[in-house]
C-alpha cells in the first residue's frame, strides 16, 4: 500500500491522504518504542535463566554481561525494526513470531523450567524450542516483498 492507494481510498485528497499515512507512522514509531521495555524485560530473563539453567550454573550474571545481552538484544532488534520497509511486512513478522511464541517458545520454555519433568519432558521442551526457531526463520524469509 502506497500513498496513492490511501489518495483513493480518501476520495483523491492528498493532503488528507498525505496526514494521514504520517499519523499512521507517527503512531507506529510512537507504540513500538513505548511497548520496547515491556517486551525486552522478560526475554532477558528467560535467556539468563535458560542459559544459567542449561549450563548449570546459577550465578547472577556480571553487570557487563548483563548490559551485554541487553544492549545487543537491543541492537538486533532495531536492526531489524529499521530493515522493514512495509507495514505489511511488519503484520507479517509479528505474526510469524507472536505465533511461534504462543505455540512453541512459550510452552518449550515451561517445558524446561518444570523441575519435575525429567529427561522426555526436557527433551519435548528442546524440540518444541528447535521447532519453534525454524518455523519462525520460515516465517521471516517468506514474508513478500511488496
Amino acid at each position: 500500500m502506497n500513498i496513492d492507494d490511501v489518495t483513493d481510498i480518501l476520495w483523491g485528497n492528498v493532503p488528507l491522504a498525505m496526514g494521514f499515512v504520517a499519523t499512521v507512522k507517527v503512531a507506529m514509531a510512537l507504540s513500538l518504542v513505548l511497548s520496547f521495555p515491556i517486551t525486552l524485560w522478560p526475554m532477558r530473563q528467560d535467556i539468563i535463566e535458560t542459559l544459567s539453567e542449561t549450563l548449570g550454573t546459577h550465578q547472577q550474571l556480571t553487570p557487563a554481561a548483563y548490559y551485554s545481552l541487553t544492549y545487543i538484544s537491543l541492537l538486533l532488534i532495531y536492526l531489524l525494526a529499521i530493515s522493514i520497509s512495509s507495514a505489511y511486512q511488519m503484520v507479517g513478522l509479528i505474526g510469524s513470531v507472536t505465533g511461534t511464541a504462543m505455540g512453541f517458545f512459550f510452552p518449550g520454555m515451561l517445558a524446561l523450567r518444570d523441575p519435575g519433568g525429567g529427561w522426555r519432558l526436557r527433551a519435548l521442551g528442546w524440540c518444541l524450542l528447535a521447532a519453534g526457531a525454524l518455523l519462525t526463520v520460515i516465517g521471516i524469509t517468506s514474508m513478500d516483498e511488496d
